[in-house]
């Protein structure tokens, strides 16, 4: 059965914490330091005194000299306290100089379990850590000595760093030497590995080195390694372990002297980085000033430097701002082309990223209260933009683009939100601009029309008894002007122009337009006014030989037809005469029922199976001398459906007498009916 020493740690798991225990530790090893230096002024003065120390006295005050002036034996330094790191990467170190914790065994007890500070043997560092184990079995019973230990110091790196190498490089190293080995079996100096808080081996920086016997001083040296992801989170607890398998000893006793000195580590790390702020808005266009609150998620607690004249934020000591401007509260943008950057710093803290945004303000593009159309009059439109106290210029030619070369100022352009279109076709432009925006985009309405409205005329078309007042009028547009006619000819603006009420008597086509300057003329009008007969008509139908069954207007009708012939050529010969022999007869007799004026529109188709050369009439009193038909001599052609007004001036009660006559041009040798159709109107 093998007997183990083992070194024994006063905590929960055997751990030696270099952090929480040193003033244990310090309070501990006092009574040992505090006898060490009473000893030595006793022992001083009684060999000083002493008649048999006459010789080594002088010796004894350059042993004593020597070794204060060589350097104060150290039983304890405390560990190396590093605060938290403020660089972008930091290092902490572990200066392990010296250890007073105990080195116990179980089976056989050593003689000596307490490690010794030693001086003036050479060790690079005033001193080495001494473990002096010396223990005997002449039975030999067979027991194997071991002697072993482990020496770990636990880091607890600051919340949010990221562990990024552990090294044992340049100047980090340890040193050690056995200074006395005598037992037969072979020893090392064990690794010098990292661990984690489990503790679960994740590396290691020098491998044991072996030895059989007495160890000059040597430095161990190992590459830095790598932290492992998993290690590099917050609060990370990791631990550095030299673990020493010694010697084991042989069956007749063994002495093995350990002294390791001036364990050096560095950790490099990064401490937690403050989050990169965060703005209400991005980099973007905007078309209103601007309130951006900055914040930083963690750590809350974190100050906050800001700048908007394009400079960087600094804080060159975290927590306090170097450069820029510490941030109390949400922060103004109302110029366009402002960069707004921001950083998060907090002592103990690496600072953050720069937060950047720039921000352009320009003017929204307007929006037309009335986009165009068709109008009656001068139209006035109101242009608006979501951009609040934006300065509107204008222009309604429809083609010169408005201008704002100082922006807030109109260089081209009539500055104001009203903009009025006076002449057809033309549109408005537009732009919005405000002072250290940028301008709108120019926005182009769509086409306006200005139509003259709608003219009519009064009383209206129709049918009257009597003679009219007309009247003009121009409906909505202001400024038009009404020009007519009455004599059939088309209406245009250069026709009579309209100053007031005009008299129709007899029927009369009234034609009338409505015209404005820069505007589209109205639509014309034409308005037939009918005068009709105030009392019938009697028409009595008379042929050269057949008489006709009266006929009568009914009252207010405008016109008859007379249907029934009147002559029927079955002769031959060319020409022939309609009603040229013998004494002439009307072929109708009119009544006017007493009026004083009768005007007749007469239209006769005649022979439509034939071919007529020409034809007459003649409209005389009733029962006037007509001989024959060489009276008739008011020529007119019938056959082209010709409407020819005469007026006949009558005294009440008279009547007259229509006579017609008819040439042929060639022989017909064909009969047809001829249709008279009379249109009266009488006064």
């Amino acid at each position: 059965m093998r007997s183990k020493w083992e070194k024994k740690f006063p905590s929960k798991d055997n751990l030696f914490y270099a952090e929480n225990l040193h003033l244990a530790k310090f309070l501990r090893s006092l009574p040992q330091f505090l006898l060490a230096y009473l000893k030595l002024p006793i022992k001083f003065i009684n060999q000083v005194f002493s008649k048999r120390a006459v010789i080594i006295r002088p010796l004894v005050f350059i042993l004593i000299f020597s070794w204060i002036f060589s350097g104060w034996p150290q039983i304890y330094n405390f560990p190396m306290k590093v605060e938290k790191a403020e660089a972008a990467t930091t290092t902490k170190t572990w200066s392990f100089v010296a250890d007073t914790e105990s080195w116990l065994a179980t089976n056989p007890a050593p003689t000596t379990t307490t490690p010794q500070w030693q001086s003036a043997d050479g060790s690079p560092a005033n001193g080495s850590l001494e473990m002096r184990i010396t223990g005997k079995n002449k039975e030999n019973l067979g027991r194997i000595w071991e002697v072993a230990g482990t020496w770990e110091a636990i880091f607890s790196i600051p919340a949010g760093s990221m562990i990024t190498e552990v090294g044992s490089g340049s100047g980090n190293s340890y040193n050690y030497r056995v200074s006395e080995y005598n037992v037969g079996a072979a020893g090392n100096s064990g690794p010098f590995a990292f661990y984690d808080n489990t503790p679960t081996l994740q590396g290691t920086f020098s491998t044991a080195t072996a030895f059989s016997g007495l160890v000059a001083w040597a430095t161990k040296t190992g590459t830095a390694i790598s932290v492992p992801a998993g290690l590099q989170a917050s609060n990370s607890t990791v631990r550095f372990r030299i673990t020493n398998d010694l010697a084991t000893g042989n069956n007749n006793g063994a002495a093995v002297t350990l002294r390791q000195d001036q364990v050096v580590l560095t950790i490099t790390y990064t401490p937690p980085a403050v989050d990169t702020p965060t703005f209400t808005d991005t980099t973007g266009t905007y078309n209103n000033d601007l309130s951006e609150t900055i914040t930083v998620a963690s750590p809350a607690s974190a100050t906050i430097c800001y700048t908007t004249d394009g400079s960087t934020p600094a804080a060159s000591t975290p927590g306090t701002c170097s450069i820029g401007t510490t941030y109390t509260g949400a922060v103004s943008i109302t110029a366009t082309g402002t960069t707004l950057k921001a950083i998060g710093t907090k002592a103990g803290y690496t600072n953050s990223a720069v937060q950047s945004a720039t921000y352009t303000l320009q003017v929204a593009n307007p929006s037309f209260g009335t986009n165009g159309g068709n109008f009656n009059n001068d139209t006035t439109s109101t242009q608006t933009s979501t951009t609040t106290s934006a300065v509107f210029c204008q222009t309604v030619d429809g083609t010169t683009n408005p201008e704002a070369s100082t922006p807030g100022t109109c260089s081209v352009g009539t500055t104001g939100a009203d903009a009025t279109v006076i002449a057809t076709g033309k549109t408005i432009k537009v732009l919005g601009t405000k002072a250290n925006y940028v301008n709108s985009a120019v926005q182009t309405s769509n086409t306006f029309t200005l139509t003259v409205g709608a003219i009519s005329s009064s009383p209206g078309p129709g049918t009257y008894s009597s003679t009219q007042s007309v009247t003009l009028g121009i409906a909505t547009t202001t400024g038009a002007t009404a020009h007519y006619t009455t004599n059939g000819d088309a209406v245009t603006c250069s026709s009579t122009t309209y100053s007031g009420a005009f008299d129709v008597s007899v029927t009369t086509t009234v034609k009338a337009i409505g015209c404005k300057t820069n505007y589209v003329d109205s639509t014309a009008i034409s308005d037939l006014y009918t005068i009709g007969l105030s009392a019938a008509i009697e028409v009595r139908a008379q042929n050269y030989t057949t008489s006709v069954s009266t006929v009568t207007f009914p009252q207010g009708a405008p016109e008859t037809t007379i249907s029934t012939p009147y002559n029927n050529i079955d002769s031959s010969g060319s020409p022939q005469t309609f009603g040229g022999a013998g004494t002439a007869k009307p072929v109708v007799t009119l009544y006017n029922g007493g009026g004083s004026t009768l005007t007749i529109w007469y239209n006769i188709t005649t022979f439509t199976l034939g071919i007529v050369s020409s034809e007459y009439y003649l409209v005389n009193a009733k029962g006037a001398a007509c001989a024959d038909a060489n009276c008739i001599t008011e020529s007119v052609t019938f056959d082209a459906d010709t409407t020819t007004g005469t007026t006949i001036a009558a005294g009440a009660g008279n009547e007259k007498d229509l006579y017609l006559k008819t040439i042929l041009s060639a022989v017909a040798g064909k009969s047809g009916n001829s249709t008279l159709t009379i249109l009266g109107e009488g006064l």
